[in-house]
């Protein structure tokens, strides 16, 4: 059965969760962490989306994110793991998945 699709309120913050293929590691020096984070603030201008917080573990992520536009998470998500994966194949997929607690 497929999964009911996520919505997306704008306005309201929301807790993203991106983790690597497989559960494997994705940052493995400052400059992968900091080469994400140009991306992700690329996305996040691009799509419409405010990044309130972050956490970048080793193989996954977590952001405080308030999108301005319906699709903004997935479409910031996405583009920033795309650019990431340009130079670094083994990273993120391109589809972030809300946390379940995240309503």
């Amino acid at each position: 059965m497929p999964r009911k699709p996520r919505f997306h309120l704008p306005g309201v913050p929301q807790h993203v969760v991106q983790r690597g293929n497989n559960r494997q590691a994705c940052f493995f020096a400052e400059a992968d962490y900091l080469y994400y984070l140009d991306a992700l603030r690329t996305a996040a201008d691009k799509f419409g989306g405010r990044i309130h917080a972050y956490v970048l573990m080793t193989n996954h992520v977590h952001l405080l994110m308030t999108p301005e536009r319906e699709n903004a998470p997935s479409a910031a998500m996405g583009y920033a793991a795309q650019a990431s994966r340009a130079t670094r194949p083994w990273c993120l997929p391109a589809v972030a998945r809300p946390s379940p607690d995240s309503g």
